[in-house]
């Protein structure tokens, strides 16, 4: 697959704790363990409910009530929790260099290479793009590290563009 476009786009930023917290609410906002969790929790309460013979519309309230408080808890304190434990990450700076065969991830804490075939997608977040890994870890870049928002349109562009191909290579249509 031929790409248009630059062969190459290399980034440089500072990580903060806010990018960070971008990423653990976004991670949590679609984390289908604790969804579930909240459904079966909910399921719960709604059981408990019926078995105090409450009425229909207590029980509709307290589902709801419960099921809203968890999600306000799980926004809350998984995201401070995550940047907690990471807070080590932050304030450093990163460079980021990405090409037709991956990414190559470079700080004072060492380097990585990534091929484009490990990563799940490219997400969006209020304050950067997000560069997804398997297991819940990703790579932040944030939307300051851009000069201008064409500039961070182009790099999302073309990081599908290239984890499309090497989905593609790696599993060929018949």
């Amino acid at each position: 697959m031929s790409m248009d476009g630059p062969e190459h786009v290399e980034v440089r930023y500072r990580m903060g704790g806010l990018d960070l917290l971008d990423w653990a609410f976004h991670y949590t906002l679609r984390s289908r363990v604790l969804l579930a969790m909240s459904l079966i929790s909910t399921a719960f309460v709604i059981w408990t409910t019926h078995r105090a013979a409450s009425g229909t519309a207590e029980k509709v309230v307290t589902a709801a009530m419960a099921f809203a408080g968890e999600w306000a808890a799980f926004l809350t304190l998984v995201p401070l929790i995550t940047v907690a434990r990471h807070r080590v990450h932050s304030g450093i700076d990163v460079f980021l260099r990405v090409d037709s065969s991956g990414l190559r991830f470079e700080s004072i804490r060492g380097r990585s290479e990534i091929p484009w075939a490990t990563l799940e997608r490219v997400r969006h977040g209020w304050r950067g793009t997000f560069l997804c890994l398997p297991g819940g870890q990703g790579i932040v870049v944030p939307d300051r590290a851009f000069a201008t928002a064409e500039a961070r349109l182009e790099f999302d562009r073309l990081c599908r563009a290239w984890i499309a191909s090497a989905r593609d290579s790696k599993h060929p249509r018949s």
